[in-house]
């Protein structure tokens, strides 16, 4: 009886799984339709030997995961690695961070025949997941085959924790002890976990990789070239990185400064790649005259345009060192 009780919230969660793949397979599709098959763990063409396998969901967690391989490659790690990312947008950002010999495949959906299949493809000598991508089958699998678990850079917010609380916490606890470390960026993170049943001797405190990313020695110039085209005679505020409201709260904050700052320029960089055409309409609905860097990425922007929308990837961080004041976003709507 006991037994059955334990095991319901893993029955949940593959009942669960099972319904949302086929929306999940297809998403991969619309993302890559040339490579959506690895999302089922079905590769071609040969796999790196015995790799590390390095799993970062998006751009940042990419960015970060990067950084990792440099330092580790430093440490004296000359192995291969195998990285898989979610996104596209990830997949990209990892490549200048890979050599001869690693790979990078999108990740296989945590089904359980999938998972298993892709582990006894990919034959790990150590799994490192970044951040947050809790995967419970994909962790049993690798717990199964006496393979390494090590979650870094953890993040876990308050609101995260108390949805894991809420929803099948028996099923998230029992996977959490799967992992031999989890290094979280902060001690108040750390502090969550153990509230989630992590031991704290598999805890330890690492900072936040992010933080650690080194800046292209150009930046400057390269800031400097950018702000020639956005204006040198006009201030300029960033809102970056911006999810699905932000920018609404943006163009309102515009509006108002407008009235005592007439010739400011609003660069809005959103977060998802896939939001693009739906954050131009919403500048456009605004009344503000709008101008979209993927028209012409060369041309200046004109001295009437209140809005530039920064529709291009890779380019942020030029954007941060054009720009006088920057609006971090992604925590302002749930």
């Amino acid at each position: 009886m006991n037994r059955s009780r334990e095991s319901s919230p893993s029955r949940r969660y593959q009942w669960l799984l099972r319904l949302l793949a086929p929306a999940l397979l297809l998403m991969g599709r619309k993302q890559d339709p040339l490579r959506w098959q690895e999302r089922r763990a079905n590769y071609h063409g040969p796999l790196p030997r015995q790799p590390i396998w390095l799993h970062a969901a998006s751009f940042g967690e990419a960015k970060a995961a990067g950084a990792l391989i440099e330092a580790m490659r430093a440490q004296g790690y000359d192995g291969s690695w195998l990285v898989t990312t979610t996104t596209r947008t990830g997949g990209e950002a990892i490549q200048p961070f890979l050599q001869a010999g690693d790979r990078h495949l999108y990740a296989p959906i945590d089904l359980q025949g999938v998972v298993k299949r892709a582990v006894a493809q990919i034959q790990p000598r150590l799994l490192i997941v970044m951040e947050v991508e809790i995967w419970p089958n994909l962790w049993a699998e690798c717990q199964r085959q006496g393979i390494p678990i090590t979650l870094a850079n953890a993040r876990l917010s308050e609101s995260s924790l108390r949805k894991y609380q809420k929803f099948l916490p028996q099923l998230w606890r029992a996977t959490l002890q799967r992992a031999d470390r989890i290094l979280a960026q902060s001690d108040a993170i750390a502090t969550r976990f153990q509230q989630l049943g992590v031991k704290p001797e598999r805890l330890s405190i690492a900072g936040n990789l992010k933080y650690s990313q080194p800046l292209p020695a150009d930046i400057e110039r390269l800031g400097r070239q950018l702000r020639s085209q956005l204006g040198t005679d006009r201030p300029v505020w960033l809102a970056a990185s911006t999810h699905d409201s932000e920018e609404q709260i943006a163009l309102d904050c515009h509006q108002a400064l407008l009235k005592n700052y007439p010739e400011l320029l609003l660069v809005i960089v959103p977060r998802h790649p896939q939001r693009f055409d739906k954050v131009a309409e919403l500048c456009l609905q605004s009344g503000l005259k709008t101008q979209r860097r993927s028209e012409n990425p060369a041309q200046a922007v004109a001295a009437d345009s209140q809005i530039y929308l920064a529709d291009s990837l890779g380019e942020l961080l030029n954007f941060y060192a054009a720009s006088d004041l920057c609006w971090v976003a992604g925590s302002f709507v749930d």
